[in-house]
């Protein structure tokens, strides 16, 4: 009888994210998952503590794959690296998207890794520059056994607006994204245009509230129109936001960004918006095409539920690791 092989996944589960989603997209693809929730043990037990767990449970599970979800500087160093790497492929992946000089320590621990993931071309282009060739492209997705359609009745759906953006505020804080000015003029472009239809949710806003994924979930089958838009500007990098929307079944009309049509098609799957006179003019078309509405909303969720899920990220990546080992033995 064949063994399963093992992936220890370093995982997050911190505030109103989990990585159950991933977990699930191993499992599917036919491993054995050993999970590690990094954060909880950085904060219980110290950073050098969790590097020696992480080899410990590496050497006595002598896992295929690590995983590494470690989307933070200063957690991983190349000593941890090396050794992780000494048991099974070591894989880091981080579906963030930062400045180049906030994603050094990525790219500084590259050469020492299996394979290094990122959420947009430019990053992977960048290595290559510098002569890091074991690196790769993987887009978000979402847990979609948790983010999906509900049948919910008329007055839960009518306590919610018809138009909402849901994410927090960057502008003027410490981590200041290039895109944190943009998000907080298209949130009052929308207040302003859509006076008492349109609301928005997340952290820092003056006047706004934090919800839980299953507030978001009943938010997303409640709504008309769920707004995306993206802090940073990249090749192939979308917020998991999106996967979100459109998993939950709601109409999803998408900032654009470069190489979408690569997946997603325009009014078949979503409706996509360049800038803020695009935004207004499809969410006024949008409120008055019910029957249009619905149709995008459920192609589009079926689309993604069927081919964007974590599943289908671990497939593309175990194809990823297959083309690696190739070109390495060649």
């Amino acid at each position: 009888m064949n063994q399963k092989p093992i992936v220890l996944h370093c995982a997050i589960h911190s505030g109103n994210y989990s990585s159950e989603g991933i977990t699930r997209g191993f499992k599917e693809n036919g491993y054995d998952v050993i999970q590690l929730n990094w954060q909880e043990w950085r904060f219980s037990h110290g950073i050098e503590s969790l590097r020696r767990e992480l080899i410990r449970l590496a050497q006595n599970n002598n896992p295929e794959l690590i995983f590494l979800h470690i989307q933070n500087d200063g957690v991983l160093d190349i000593e941890t690296i090396k050794s992780l790497s000494s048991v099974g492929l070591t894989i880091n992946y981080t579906f963030d998207v930062r400045s180049k000089e906030k994603t050094q320590w990525l790219y500084s621990l590259a050469p020492y890794t299996g394979l290094t993931l990122f959420a947009c071309k430019e990053d992977v282009e960048h290595c290559a520059a510098i002569g890091i060739r074991n690196t790769g492209f993987i887009c978000s997705s979402c847990d979609m056994e948790l983010y999906k359609p509900l049948l919910l009745p008329e007055k839960i759906k009518k306590q919610y607006p018809e138009i909402i953006f849901i994410g927090n505020n960057f502008d003027n804080t410490n981590l200041g994204f290039e895109g944190s000015r943009e998000r907080k003029e298209m949130v009052q472009f929308l207040h302003d245009e859509f006076t008492g239809r349109f609301q928005h949710y997340g952290m820092n806003w003056a006047q706004s509230q934090i919800i839980n994924p299953q507030q978001e979930i009943t938010m997303y089958n409640s709504c008309k129109i769920a707004i995306t838009q993206n802090n940073f500007k990249r090749y192939g990098y979308t917020s998991d936001r999106l996967f979100r929307i459109m998993s939950c079944g709601a109409f999803c009309l998408s900032q654009y960004y470069e190489g979408m049509e690569q997946t997603l098609q325009k009014e078949i799957h979503l409706d996509w918006w360049r800038n803020f006179n695009d935004l207004k003019v499809l969410i006024n078309f949008y409120l008055q095409e019910d029957e249009e509405r619905r149709a995008i909303a459920n192609i589009g969720s079926k689309f993604v539920r069927e081919n964007e899920t974590w599943g289908n990220r671990v497939y593309q990546l175990k194809k990823m690791i297959q083309q690696h080992e190739q070109k390495s033995n060649s």
